[in-house]
């Protein structure tokens, strides 16, 4: 889940969007990286952010990168899903996730759709990437036995990653 929310974040700060960039954590209220600026933060007696007003702070990579790791330590793959829009899986496009998770949200997996191939007929194959528990921030895992065709399909990917008790397609809730 840590690659996804940085990623998303990176894509509106790149984009000059920081002001969209909002994170509703798995407790509390959501995450905005101007109140942020604005504010010191504590945590409260259930872990969320509670934030009291201070000077406001000039936007810097520093403080950029303190933000996304609060927003990271404060959500689960459940508050994940939640910060997307469900995709049906016949209008998925590349930068789309796909989400797995337990009951309580908290253990899962997230799979990008980096891009994507489509026949004469219609038929989609896609490429996919994921984040690593160690060793690697990402990496596009084999699919088969010939690393030249690293595609794979909607049905493959829900067959390689089973759904946990929630599962779906999601795209980041992007302006």
């Amino acid at each position: 889940k840590t690659i996804a929310l940085f990623l998303w974040a990176e894509y509106q700060k790149t984009r000059n969007r920081l002001d969209e960039f909002a994170v509703l954590p798995w407790v509390g209220d959501t995450l905005r990286y101007e109140q942020f600026l604005a504010s010191t933060y504590a945590f409260g007696a259930r872990g969320q952010v509670i934030y009291s007003k201070s000077a406001k702070r000039p936007p810097s990579d520093d403080e950029f990168t303190t933000f996304v790791e609060l927003c990271d330590q404060q959500t689960t793959y459940k508050s994940l899903a939640d910060n997307c829009r469900p995709v049906s899986k016949d209008s998925l496009l590349p930068g789309d996730l796909y989400i797995t998770f337990n009951e309580e949200g908290v253990k899962g997996k997230v799979v990008f759709l980096l891009t994507a191939i489509e026949n004469e007929n219609g038929n989609r194959l896609f490429l996919i990437g994921e984040g690593c528990d160690s060793e690697c921030d990402f990496h596009i895992p084999l699919m088969n036995s010939d690393k030249n065709f690293p595609w794979i399909s909607v049905d493959q990917l829900m067959t390689m990653y089973p759904p946990g008790e929630r599962a779906g397609y999601h795209r980041p809730r992007i302006k």
